[in-house]
């Protein structure tokens, strides 16, 4: 039988300082701690706009919680990711000055010479590990599981994939690679262009995760995605 089990590599080499954003400038922020758990106490109409989230997908918003409640220690040197900006290491942990209060910082340097500086509170809300040896076998899982075709307008389902995409959830960003390459694959599947660049983002992103935690390039994690998807029951 064939081991499914991933095989710990050390860290990779960090990325270069570049242009820095804030998190109040960032507009793909997820969904604050608190209003996930508003959110999941109460019932969802058929479609909420400002959550672009559907009544039969509050699995994603229970992820998206479980993934804030992880303790992210935020130490120097750490891999973590930012929705839907991806995988980055925490270069530098600080105090600094910001309206008028003294308040402890950490900046975070990601893909595309790009640094994120977010109060460590704000930090801790929205950002999580990188994927860890025991959410590698899962994530093998749900690339592996037979994907799901879904009815539903182009449109519908485009904003689900954009809730998963900016929820930052692993499983979610992986389901969203596992439908769109069934979409991709499948002749006589509708899939519209939007869906296709939506697919290829995520698909960028969860590459660049597992490069990140498992010291691969780009090209060999994605090597990694296209085997488990070729595997699909």
């Amino acid at each position: 039988m064939e081991d499914s089990r991933a095989t710990p590599v050390p860290r990779r080499r960090g990325h270069t300082r570049g242009q820095s954003v804030t998190a109040e400038q960032d507009p793909t922020n997820p969904l604050p701690l608190g209003r996930l758990r508003s959110l999941r106490a109460k019932a969802l109409p058929e479609h909420d706009p400002r959550t672009l989230v559907h009544r039969h997908d509050l699995r994603l918003l229970r992820r998206a919680l479980a993934a804030a409640e992880v303790n992210v220690k935020l130490a120097v040197g750490d891999w973590v990711v930012y929705a839907a900006h991806g995988s980055g290491r925490v270069t530098a942990r600080e105090q600094r000055f910001v309206g008028g209060v003294t308040q402890e910082v950490v900046v975070i340097e990601l893909a595309d010479n790009l640094s994120v500086t977010l109060p460590v509170q704000r930090a801790r809300e929205r950002l999580r590990p990188v994927v860890s040896e025991a959410e590698m076998q899962r994530l093998q899982q749900t690339l592996r599981k037979a994907g799901e075709i879904n009815e539903d307008g182009w449109m519908q389902r485009l904003k689900r994939g954009q809730a998963k995409l900016t929820g930052g959830d692993l499983l979610g960003l992986a389901e969203i690679v596992r439908d769109g390459a069934l979409r991709e694959r499948t002749p006589g599947l509708p899939h519209s262009e939007q869906e296709r660049q939506l697919y290829a983002k995520a698909r960028h992103l969860l590459a660049q995760e597992i490069g990140s935690s498992r010291s691969l390039d780009q090209d060999e994690a994605d090597a990694w995605i296209e085997e488990q998807l070729a595997a699909a029951t």
